[in-house]
This record gives C-alpha cells, structure tokens and sequence, in this order.
C-alpha cells in the first residue's frame, strides 16, 4: 500500500504543538490545523464510517472537539509524544457519539410512526393512515433499539 506524502507526520505535528504552546499565541497554526483536519478526514474514510449518510457531521463534530481540546491545551507533551494517537481518538469518539444519536434519532422517528399509525387504527381513520414497507425493517429498528434499552 502507497503512503499518501500529504498526510501528516507525528513527530513535525508534536513539535508544531510545543512550539505553539511555548509561542503563547492564542491562534492555532496553520500546521497544526491541517493536521486535525486530515486526521479526520482520514477517519472518515475508513470502512468503519464511510457509509454513514452523516459522515461531513461526524468529520465536523470531532474538528470541533479536537480544536476545543487544543484551545484547552488538554494535549500533554509530557505525558505522551503522540498526537496521532490522542486526536485520532477524540475524532473516533465523536464520531461514535454522532452514529449513537443518529441511531437514537431514527429510533424516535420510527416509533412516532408506529404509534401514529396504531392511533389512527384505533380510531379508525385509516384512510389516510401512512403504510410501511412490508420487509419489517421498522420493526427490527424499534426491537433491536428497545433490546439495548434493557
């Protein structure tokens, strides 16, 4: 497999972030920005994530996370020399947070519209009542997201 020349390199990412720490700038270097911003959006491509219809919200979400965990200089040079490792993994876990609510979203979604459907049953307007597919794939939603709940 070719490595990509463009993707960042760890050590010259660890030494931008001391030297920006010892700067005392408030703004984040261009270096180092870039660097996050490829760190996520390599994860974004993994087999992992690539097919999520949401991927450029869970990319965004965890550029804001990794940008607010340097504003906070919450990286400690003295405890590890690797940032790959350390923004890899805030990026990793905002994109699990995003894929959880979004499954939590859709969850909400098709019960609503389970239990519209059986109020309009019940009260017999059917006539405009919304039909669903006949694969139960809204029922495997709501039955494997409850099964969780337990």
């Amino acid at each position: 497999m070719k490595k990509n020349k463009n993707y960042i390199n760890n050590k010259t990412l660890y030494n931008e972030i001391i030297r920006w720490y010892e700067s005392g700038e408030e703004e984040i270097p261009d270096t180092i920005t870039l660097g996050i911003i490829q760190i996520c959006e390599r994860l974004g491509s993994k087999g992992n994530f690539r097919g999520y219809t949401y991927i450029d919200e869970m990319i965004a979400s965890a550029l804001e996370s990794c940008i607010i965990a340097l504003k906070n200089k919450k990286f400690d040079p003295e405890r590890t020399e690797n940032p790959f490792a350390y923004f890899t993994q805030i990026a990793w876990n905002d994109f699990i947070k995003i894929i959880n609510d979004e499954k939590k979203e859709s969850y909400v979604k098709h019960k609503s519209l389970e239990l519209h459907m059986i109020d309009m049953m019940l009260t017999g307007d059917v006539s405009e009542a919304p039909t669903l597919d006949s694969s139960g794939r809204n029922d495997d939603l709501i039955e494997k997201f409850e099964s969780k709940k337990k």
